[in-house]
């Protein structure tokens, strides 16, 4: 038998000299496997169960481009286009003479304009050619996707790249040391969040080395001949399979990036451990690396963390001396499947001979697995020779060998054995260059000298493979390629226009005149040089730059259900023109230089938000200050539509008309007016013009927090907050020479901006500041609209303005109702009313009433037919059903105080609660009006106080009794036919009477009909000779309150005051007068008690002495307890717990306001809305 030996020429200058000595002499393979020293019994390996990487994608995403979305977000892109805009400005302004020949000027691109820009690159991954221009060249089409050719034009392109710009130019650090790859910081760090967000890694993970192609010159780029790229910037990648999960920089001067360097470890160990350590909590995962990290600290470092290692070891890692010398002495043929195993300290060490001598160092695996070939690979021939004297089969694999032939048994393949180890080392290290591989195949990676392109397209490319993988994760079944993926997203991005160079290949529609032969249609096409279209030279029209669409296409940009956007109006024109341009693009058309018409108002779309999520439409106009002409001019490119003008109001002039259109029509729809003050003639024109709209009245039915901002521009003042403040000022104060109405009844916020003098920065930064704090603005504005539910999309915005047209034709001087115009092809039936009459009829007992009738009245109301707008469901119901519900149904109606002038209002008057509640607070400002004495407006406190002792009042009754006569009349009595009588409804007003032992008494419209016990009877009854009362003076009875208004005294009735102090709930009279009135009921079926407002309640008790005369003293204390009986807590206690008892109360932060504080008014109404509002958002 012989033995196999070699003589050993070389030896690595890593072996030990021991090794050294023994492997220069010819050895027998068994001797030096007897050497091998045997595994440690000690030794465990880390038991850590197999289990695949799970996805976390939220369940809306399903779309390539959305998968994208995740990694490069949109406020990626604002913050690119914003930053890239301050680099264009900072390096524009220091160009010597500005732009140089006929170099295009900068207009501030947007977030859209870098998504196109992006889309562009990516598909340019698809095709690469010699150049970047020829991706615009239109003879090469077959093979360029035409969507770069539409979506951006190739000098805009050029000029994004020229001045992109990830990080702040402004604060970036210095591309010295540690922080050299701080350009692509924003995105980098974002990207690492979003990888580890979106992906729960599987059980098997690798660490290697990566390298970013770069053909320029630059300090911290290195050469790598093992790696494909061979020239550029080397990153330390963990991955998860061919997921890249988390990286770090290194530089060939600064080393590793944001290393935390751990003690006993080297740095190439220590990327290992940090990048494992951001695998999530807790560890379950096996790192396969190759030899460039392996070492036997390391190993022992994871494992204390709980996680395995495996991977491939080098001379001086700690590897067994004893197993070096297997790839010195074994051949590579004659000895191929020897192994050899052992342990040092808890690391298990295999010595496997291959093509070459396999060193591998593993904490997961046992030596029993070692032995193991359960795994076997069909790639190596086994060199067993095949049987001569029997056939082989054909078509056989040509790497595939069988070792038995017979032909009466089925055909065995076999492979050679490869250890388990090995074989899950093949599988699982090749994450790191499987990613590179595959974002190499269609990557964006070109010849390039910026040192931080490179780094930017690097994180492209991961980011569309990364959002492939967790596509491929989530949609298993889909056969959608990585090329077809990457194209997919890269045609969503560029179908978002920029605005800018070729245009979009679409048809604008002609309108022509009845029975004419069809127009030629126009078409944009390529051309050298500019010249007509077809349909042009037909009518010999000079084509504009951009054609205006027809309002009812405006709903066809994007999506159809997206919400609307800003929408700013523009007044005048000069600077006006100039920031138009600079902020949204908007140039100047050859129309657009001929005279316009006084009065004309024309909508814009901005074009980099036709596709966004938020589009900007811009309706730009000049005020009509000039006499208008009664002619509408004509314009074949455009829509037109005429409405013909009707109003009963003499006087009605053009002028007007021009008014009401931007008071009325265009106020229920914009978010912000902008005036600019200088081209308008200063500030004191705004403010008549904006008087002018106060004077219009009520444009629509939206609640006041929806309405729009108004914002003038200047440029006489200088720029800053304090000088901003004081032109606002002075703007209201001209505004309140010229009107008495309140301004806020119309806008919600006024603002004044100062831009920078010309000159002195660049156009573009000037207008910068303007658009950020429109934008702001509309912001705001937006927030309140989607609060209330009036933030509509584009279809109803366009169906909205079109009815709103017709309306304001109809009716100028009555407000828009949205809710009404929505149900203009589906309104409320007529005969409603007595449907729900009959249905109720059927209703016998009360529980079926809350319990059955009501939940399917409400079901069966039409609140929300399919595809239209989701109004607030209270709003609904107020604006169509509320007149059908809310006082018909009430059969007694009892009000104390200022809640009897309310109660007289709504059920006597038949008014609504908006109109007498809005006729409340004007009577009340009237009423509470201070006397003048000698015609001197202001007294000394003490004068007037002792003043209105004498006269038994604060506050004059004329003042009050003019007011209610002009509400109730002069001679109307509280018998006479009402709509309460209509409605039968039984009204009572409690009063009190002013002699020693005051009680309370009840005027009532229905005769104090019923039996009532003698003692209880406190109705005033007209048998009595006191039914020709006039309205005005019991109203002015049951509101003389106590100091503040003298006693009503009635001719041959009595004199009677406020019962307030006396019976602050009239529950008890009303549920008394029920049980008189209705024997045969046991109880009312509804109870509504609405009450005026109280501190907020507090169960503290005081600890502290009480001290002090004026403030703890008997006359103090008793005037807290006249308080606090007044608000008949003991009722609302006694009837809380009924069922059929509901009470309405809004709570003060601090103690109540006075009765006479008309300024609380406001105050007060929003609380009530605000509970209004929040029992309805809690009700849906």
């Amino acid at each position: 038998m012989r033995v196999n030996e070699e003589e050993v020429q070389g030896v690595s200058d890593t072996l030990p000299s021991t090794v050294k000595a023994q492997i220069k002499r010819k050895r027998p393979i068994s001797e030096v496997l007897e050497n091998v020293p045997a595994c440690s019994s000690s030794y465990k390996p880390l038991a850590i169960p197999e289990r695949s990487s799970t996805t976390q994608i939220p369940a809306d995403i399903h779309t390539p481009e959305a998968f994208f979305a995740l990694f490069i977000t949109p406020d990626h892109l604002e913050l690119i286009a914003r930053h890239t805009n301050i680099n264009a400005d900072s390096k524009r302004i220091n160009e010597t003479g500005g732009d140089k020949g006929n170099a295009r000027a900068w207009r501030d691109t947007t977030g859209s304009e870098i998504r196109v820009f992006l889309g562009a690159l990516l598909l340019q991954g698809k095709c690469r050619l010699p150049k970047t221009a020829d991706y615009w060249n239109g003879a090469m089409d077959d093979i360029i996707n035409p969507a770069i050719l539409n979506a951006i034009s190739k000098e805009r392109w050029h000029q994004i790249k020229r001045y992109l710009k990830v990080s702040n130019p402004t604060t970036e650090l210095n591309s010295s040391g540690r922080d050299w790859y701080t350009k692509v910081e924003p995105l980098y760090t974002d990207f690492v969040t979003a990888s580890h967000r979106f992906l729960v890694p599987g059980r098997n993970v690798s660490v290697d080395e990566q390298l970013i192609l770069f053909q320029g010159r630059s300090r911290h780029s290195m050469d790598m001949g093992t790696k494909a790229a061979g020239h550029g910037f080397k990153i330390y990648s963990l991955c998860v399979e061919n997921y890249l999960y988390n990286f770090l920089f290194t530089s060939k001067v600064s080393k590793i990036s944001l290393l935390e360097r751990t003690k006993g470890l080297s740095d190439s160990s220590s990327v290992v451990l940090q990048l494992t350590k951001s695998l999530p909590k807790p560890y379950s995962h096996v790192v396969y690396m190759d030899n460039f990290f392996t070492n036997v600290e390391l190993y022992m470092a994871l494992k204390e963390l709980g996680i395995g290692a495996c991977g491939t070891a080098k001379n001086g890692s700690g590897f067994p001396p004893e197993l070096l010398t297997f790839q010195e002495i074994l051949a590579k043929k004659k000895d191929w499947g020897m192994k050899a195993y052992s342990t040092v300290e808890d690391v298990l060490c295999l010595a496997w001979q291959d093509n070459n001598t396999v060193q591998l160092m593993t904490t997961v695996h046992t030596p029993s697995e070692m032995e193991a070939y359960d795994i076997v690979s069909k790639t190596k021939h086994h060199g067993i020779p095949a049987e001569t004297s029997i056939e082989r089969p054909r078509n056989l694999s040509f790497y595939t060998l069988p070792s038995v032939y017979a032909n009466s048994q089925p055909y065995i393949e076999r492979g050679l054995p490869f250890p388990t180890a090995v074989q899950l080392y093949n599988k699982h290290m090749g994450g790191s260059d499987g990613n590179a591989q595959a974002r190499a195949y269609y990557g964006l990676e070109t010849r390039c000298f910026c040192y931080w392109w490179p780094l930017l397209k690097f994180l492209l490319d991961a980011s569309i493979y990364n959002a492939y993988t967790l596509w491929k994760l989530k949609f298993p079944a889909s056969k959608l390629s990585h090329i077809d993926f990457q194209q997919r997203v890269a045609k969503s991005l560029t179908q978002n226009p920029a605005g800018m160079g070729r245009k979009l290949a679409t048809k604008v529609e002609v309108i022509g005149s009845k029975g004419s032969v069809p127009k030629p249609e126009h078409s944009w096409v390529r051309l050298k040089k500019r010249g007509y279209c077809q349909a042009c030279k037909v009518d010999k029209e000079r084509p504009s730059k951009l054609k205006r669409k027809p309002l009812t296409e405006i709903d066809n940009y994007g999506n159809k259900r997206q919400k609307r956007g800003s929408q700013t109006s523009w007044e005048c024109s000069g600077s006006k023109s100039v920031a138009l341009r600079q902020l949204f693009g908007i140039k100047k058309t050859w129309r657009s230089t001929t005279k316009r018409s006084t009065g004309e108002v024309h909508l814009h779309v901005d074009p980099s938000s036709i596709f966004h999520g938020r589009p900007v439409l811009i309706a730009e106009g000049g005020p009509p200050l000039k006499t208008l002409r009664g002619k509408i001019p004509s314009d074949k490119c455009h829509e037109i539509t005429r409405q013909t003008i009707r109003s009963a109001n003499e006087g009605f002039d053009l002028n007007r008309i021009a008014n009401g259109i931007y008071s009325k029509l265009l106020l229920p729809f914009a978010d912000i007016f902008c005036f600019f003050c200088d081209d308008l003639g200063g500030l004191k024109q705004v403010a008549r013009y904006l008087a002018a709209w106060l004077e219009q009245g009520d444009s629509s039915t939206l609640p006041r927090s929806t309405h729009p901002r108004v914002v003038i521009v200047t440029e006489k003042i200088l720029p800053g907050a304090e000088s901003e403040k004081e032109a606002r000022t002075a703007l209201l104060w001209l505004l309140r020479e010229e009107t008495t109405k309140d301004l806020s009844e119309r806008v919600s916020a006024i603002d004044v901006i100062a831009l920078f003098p010309n000159g002195t920065i660049s156009v573009e930064a000037r207008h910068r500041l303007l658009k950020e704090r429109l934008m702001d603005g509309s912001d705001l504005v937006r927030k309140n609209q989607e609060d209330v539910r009036s933030l509509f999309s584009i279809t109803h915005f366009v169906a909205f303005l079109r009815s709103a047209c017709e309306h304001f034709s109809n009716s100028v001087d009555r407000p828009f109702d949205f809710i009404q115009a929505s149900r203009e092809y589906n309104p409320v039936a007529l005969d409603l009313e007595e449907h729900l009459s009959n249905f109720l009829k059927h209703v016998k007992a009360p529980g079926e009433l809350t319990e059955f009738a009501a939940p399917v009245i409400a079901f069966l109301l039409d609140n929300y037919p399919p595809d239209a707008h989701l109004f607030l469901s209270i709003k609904v119901f107020e604006f169509l059903y509320k007149a059908l519900f809310s006082k018909k149904f009430f059969k007694v109606a009892f009000g104390t105080s200022s809640g009897g002038l309310i109660v007289l209002a709504m059920f006597i008057n038949g008014w609504s609660i908006d109109h007498s509640t809005e006729s409340f607070e004007k009577l009340a400002k009237l009423a509470f009006q201070r006397r003048k004495v000698f015609n001197l407006p202001f007294l000394p406190r003490i004068l007037e106080l002792l003043i209105s002792y004498f006269a038994d009042g604060l506050y004059p009754p004329e003042n009050i009794e003019a007011a209610l006569k002009q509400v109730f009349g002069t001679d109307r009595s509280i018998l006479d036919y009402s709509y309460a009588t209509a409605t039968g409804t039984r009204v009572g007003l409690p009063v009190a009477t002013v002699n020693k032992k005051p009680s309370c008494r009840i005027f009532t419209n229905y005769n104090g009909v019923g039996e009532r016990a003698k003692e209880q009877d406190h109705v005033i009854k007209p048998k009595d000779g006191h039914g020709g009362v006039p309205l005005w003076e019991i109203a002015k009875s049951a509101s003389a309150a106590p100091g503040f208004f003298p006693p009503k005294h009635i001719s041959n009735v009595g004199t009677f005051q406020d019962a307030g102090p006396l019976e602050n709930d009239p529950l008890i009279s009303a549920l008394s007068e029920v049980a008189a009135m209705f024997p045969l009921v046991e109880e009312p079926d509804f109870v509504v008690s609405l009450r005026t407002g109280e501190p907020t309640s507090s169960n503290e008790l005081p600890t502290d002495v009480p001290r002090g005369i004026w403030k703890n003293g008997a006359f103090p204390r008793l005037c807290r307890l006249f308080w606090e009986k007044m608000r008949d807590k003991k009722v609302r206690q006694a009837f809380h717990a009924h069922p059929r008892y509901h009470r309405l109360n809004v709570e003060f932060d601090g103690e109540e306001p006075r009765l006479d504080d008309t300024t609380s008014i406001p105050e007060l109404k929003s609380k009530v809305q605000g509970v209004e509002y929040g029992r309805m958002v809690e009700a849906e």
